[in-house]
């Protein structure tokens, strides 16, 4: 053979050789941006085919079912206008006069108000029609003109969702109280049909995600289907698949109590949209749904309650910006839920919210939907509960519980506080299974606030492929809850040279739930989303609020890549006495391995002082990461101090990661004997409104014990306020025997048979039951306690021990006939 047919014959096998690489290559791409966007099949298969240009942005290669085509027909009736929000302008006598009065009275409580009847909007030619329209018949006109050549935009499954609901919103009052011939009528309700149908084509697909793009385009649908002329048959079959996608939509706002994406993406992308869409729930005549609607926009109108901190900001959880300052977007929503449920609390929140931003807190191109959302009957029935000019919560305070569980058993996010004052203590706690790829992997993260951030959420969301968002802010590293270090493990099809020992990551850039049903499937049947066990939650007393959870689940990897099983069982017990003003947290980890190391975190603002000596592993004390054996702690920020005395385990390690250079440090190899990792910092930011603790604490056994046990009491103070004294009973893995004043805790995982002498006088005992059901007996001097849950739950009671007393403490199983007083 000639060296030209040779040369030509390598040629060949390296072109090929290359072209079966390339193929490769691409299909491992393929795979894993499938894995990472949590896509269908189906919709794999659309998307790939519009990104390459086969078809055009709304085709579809392989096409969609409409969805809910004859269900929900029967509820499809004409009804009157208002249909959605403002139902008083079906019934005053004269709107015109009723808008003015309204107008006006909202313009001398300074809601910066204006008329521009010169604009080109439509919404503003709908509020000169109500102010003037009575006496000036090109008021109607120009309104009319206005609706009839208004462009409604084509919404996208993502990003941009079109501007469907505020010309739902303006044409639904502007029904009610202008007297349009039957051609404009047809003419605008012929252009909400064809702009509804590509939304709900949108919805059909199963690319849109439920806890993101899904919500707005589904809550949209369902307010354009709203206010159609629904004796017409082909209306008819619009307003059934609106109303489906939107009762499906529901039913994932009740599993998940706050918004999984985080509050940010909640309040300038979903809420309003969302809550416009219950309130049009509320308002239909005849549904089964109204009262279901109805609680919903309660709950969204609680949790923002609550989950606002003393200092006047939400506490984030997720993917968050800006406006966790509850500046511009919060009030339209409790607005819009203030005025469908007239619940006092919620009315009182509205108005301090305009007290706390006297002129931020509407956005100025908001503006023109304060007359249509608040109510001014809303002054009138909170002024007498309002109690003057101070910016705080005060107001609440004997008004509503000091804590509450929203999505419990599947997002189980809470929070306990001591009041609602400045100076009270807040903690928050999630416990959640996965819903979006907003959301972060914090099963068991928690924080806690006393007139500053004490234990902080750690990270910002900066550039959203960065190494900072992917390799630290969405993991479990960067929260408050534990990590089973494995070495050599990588748990994420993200980056495969980090290794966090945090939960699974299965969804970080990318989400495609298509359904409440195809989503609670996958948490009935254990699949990727599942990761929490709700075992026991008390939020219903005054003197203890607690909640346990096993989040085992959110570490062991069910991917098709291959299992992995961490831990068979990670409980984690929170115990809040507000009495004492003390927090406790018990954690019992039974790892699949001896060799994993198991770590307990705090994100602190400053170095943790520990009481014990140093040891600088890496760098500096100051900048670095350092080691000590000591059994106490303390956190200091701006005026607040927390104190920590560390229980369990028996030889606690106390590893400090922190400085310029260790702020967000991520381990590699998963090896407590390299320290070898990484600061992801690229792509973090540092703007003002994010928390940015520069340390990590991590709390070890130092014995490497089978189970891993930790026991932490902490307690939050500003200025004089003193700690309580935590004296030491007995700290062994199966009973833990302690007191915080003079209440005596008991932290029962095993039977034991044991007796303490009291070194003072103790009123009230709380058992905390740890690993499983069991019942503890107490007794002294005749008087016999008995406490026993089959659900590791905590428990108080009032009691009278003195100092020097003996008390007989008998723990066993809960079925043991024998534990009895």
């Amino acid at each position: 053979m000639s060296s030209k047919g040779t040369l030509s014959k390598w040629m060949l096998y390296l072109f090929s050789s290359v072209g079966l690489i390339s193929v490769t290559v691409a299909l491992i791409g393929a795979y894993l941006f499938y894995k990472q966007t949590n896509l269908s099949p189906t919709e794999f298969i659309n998307k790939v085919a519009s990104k390459s240009g086969i078809t055009q942005e709304n085709d579809e290669l392989l096409s969609s079912q409409a969805k809910y085509t004859t269900r929900y027909q029967y509820l499809a009736l004409n009804q009157t206008y208002p249909r959605i929000l403002n139902k008083e302008y079906s019934v005053v006598e004269n709107p015109h006069e009723y808008f003015i009065r309204h107008f006006d009275i909202l313009k001398e409580r300074k809601e910066r108000l204006y008329l521009n009847c010169e604009s080109v909007n439509y919404y503003n030619k709908l509020a000169c029609f109500l102010y003037y329209g009575e006496s000036d018949y090109s008021a109607f006109e120009n309104l009319k003109s206005g609706l009839i050549d208004f462009t409604l935009d084509e919404p996208k499954e993502s990003g941009y969702y079109g501007n469907g609901w505020s010309f739902a919103f303006i044409y639904d009052i502007a029904r009610a109280v202008a007297k349009f011939d039957s051609n404009t009528v047809n003419q605008i309700d012929d252009r909400i049909a064809v702009v509804l149908e590509i939304y709900l084509k949108k919805l059909d697909r199963e690319s849109a995600s439920l806890w993101h793009g899904r919500a707005s385009l589904a809550s949209t649908a369902f307010l354009l289907a709203s206010v159609l002329d629904l004796d017409k048959p082909n209306n008819k079959v619009l307003y059934s698949r609106a109303y489906g996608h939107f009762l499906d939509l529901m039913n994932a706002v009740e599993a998940s109590g706050t918004w999984p994406e985080g509050y940010n993406y909640w309040i300038q992308n979903r809420a309003h949209l969302v809550v416009l869409g219950l309130a049009a729930m509320v308002n239909h005549p005849t549904s089964d749904q109204k009262d279901r609607a109805y609680q919903l926009l309660l709950n969204i109108g609680y949790a923002h309650i609550y989950l606002t901190r003393p200092d006047n900001q939400i506490e984030g959880y997720a993917d968050e910006g800006s406006r966790i300052d509850l500046k511009e977007e919060t009030r339209k929503v409790i607005d819009v839920i203030a005025k469908v449920t007239g619940d006092v609390p919620i009315l009182m929140y509205s108005n301090w919210l305009k007290k706390l931003h006297p002129r931020a807190s509407y956005f100025r191109d908001y503006r023109w939907m304060t007359p249509y959302f608040i109510s001014p009957e809303s002054y009138v029935q909170t002024s007498a509960v309002l109690k003057g000019p101070e910016q705080h919560l005060s107001d609440f305070e004997g008004l509503l519980p000091n804590a509450r569980l929203f999505g419990k058993g599947y997002a189980n996010h809470a929070v306990m506080r001591s009041g609602w004052g400045k100076d009270d203590t807040f903690i928050s706690f999630r416990a959640s299974n996965v819903f979006t790829h907003h959301q972060h992997y914090d099963a068991g993260h928690f924080t806690l606030f006393k007139g500053a951030p004490l234990i902080s959420n750690s990270g910002t969301y900066g550039a959203y492929t960065s190494e900072h968002r992917l390799n630290y802010y969405v993991r479990t590293v960067a929260k408050n809850s534990l990590l089973i270090m494995q070495e050599d493990e990588h748990n994420s099809i993200v980056s495969s040279d980090i290794n966090d020992g945090g939960q699974r990551v299965i969804m970080p850039t990318g989400s495609s739930i298509s359904s409440y049903q195809e989503w609670l499937e996958n948490i009935t049947e254990k699949g990727d989303f599942y990761s929490v066990n709700l075992l026991d939650e008390n939020f219903a007393q005054n003197d203890i609020q607690s909640i346990s959870v096993d989040i085992a689940p959110a570490y062991n990897d069910r991917s098709l890549i291959g299992g992995n099983t961490k831990a068979e069982e990670a409980i984690r017990q929170l115990v809040y006495l507000p009495n004492e003003d003390a927090l406790i947290i018990a954690d019992s980890v039974k790892a699949a391995s001896k060799d994993y190391t198991v770590k307990s975190l705090f994100h602190t603002y400053t170095k943790p002082e520990v009481f014990g000596k140093e040891n600088v592993l890496v760098g500096t004390a100051s900048n670095g990461i350092l080691r000590s054996d000591a059994t106490q702690f303390e956190v200091q920020n701006k005026g607040s101090r927390l104190y920590a005395d560390v229980l369990l385990p028996i030889k606690p390690a106390l590893q400090l990661i922190g400085g310029p250079n260790y702020q967000y440090y991520v381990d590699v190899d998963g090896s407590e004997d390299t320290f070898d990792g990484k600061n992801m910092d690229e792509g973090a930011k540092s703007d003002s409104f994010y928390e940015l603790p520069l340390w990590r604490l991590e709390l070890l056994d130092a014995q490497k014990n089978p189970t891993y046990q930790s026991l932490v009491v902490l307690q939050a103070r500003v200025e004089d306020e003193i700690k309580k004294t935590v004296q030491y009973y007995m700290r062994n893995p199966k009973l833990a025997s302690f007191s915080v004043g003079d209440t005596l805790v008991l932290l029962a995982n095993d039977t034991i048979d044991y007796t303490i002498t009291l070194n003072h006088n103790i009123k009230s005992v709380v058992v905390m039951m740890g690993g499983r059901p069991l019942k503890v007996r107490m007794t002294s001097k005749g008087e016999c306690k008995v406490f026993e849950n089959a659900s590791h739950t905590a428990a108080r009671q009032a009691i009278n021990f003195t100092k020097g007393t003996s008390v007989s403490l008998f723990v066993s199983a809960v079925y043991n006939g024998d534990n009895q007083c």
